[in-house]
């Protein structure tokens, strides 16, 4: 039943975008987002055409099309989750919240602009916002690794939603760099 429903999703969204002159995501469009050196055209792409693309795209966080690299795949759907503001990729995104664009370790010393470019599901995440704090809240008292742990911690800080407030009084009795993150996001909170 349900591969059935998928594909019956999947030719509504063909038909949809031909009638709006549009043609559906393919394995073509997916290794274009996957690659860095096509990717910010093919996000520019995929979010001009809005919420039509987003059951497809929506697939692919689930099963990437073949010959795809996936680690590369999950940066380029991270893009333009964040672009659209997708609510239905908040669970994608916190699975996926420690990837980075880099393989570099000192990530977690650079300035916020600076984490946010190299970790594409904990920006998207702050551009989805308050939508998303229920779930990463939920995700930093569930048994994850340290490193998405942080990358949670730093995520809830950096989204200014008062409803936080409480958990992240809780993280500040903590020590290290979490603490860091739970104070600037109750200083933000406060801020006008």
């Amino acid at each position: 039943m349900i591969k059935t429903l998928s594909q019956i999703l999947l030719v509504t969204l063909a038909c949809i975008m031909a009638i709006q002159g549009q043609e559906p995501p393919n394995d073509e469009v997916a290794r274009d987002l996957a690659h860095p050196d096509t990717r910010d055209a093919t996000v520019v792409r995929l979010v001009s055409c809005g919420d039509a693309c987003l059951p497809i795209l929506l697939q692919w966080t689930n099963t990437a099309p073949k010959g795809v690299d996936e680690r590369q795949l999950r940066i380029g759907l991270s893009d333009v989750f964040a672009r659209l503001r997708t609510r239905e990729a908040i669970p994608f995104l916190i699975r996926n919240i420690s990837i980075s664009r880099f393989r570099d370790v000192n990530t977690w010393i650079k300035a916020p602009a600076v984490i946010e470019e190299r970790l594409p599901c904990v920006s998207a995440l702050i551009q989805i916002g308050s939508n998303a704090s229920d779930a990463l809240m939920k995700a930093a008292l569930s048994p994850i690794e340290m490193r998405d742990y942080v990358a949670v911690i730093y995520t809830i800080s950096r989204i200014r939603d008062p409803r936080t407030r409480h958990f992240l009084l809780s993280t500040v009795a903590s020590s290290g760099m979490t603490l860091s993150f739970a104070q600037e996001g109750l200083r933000r909170i406060d801020e006008p």
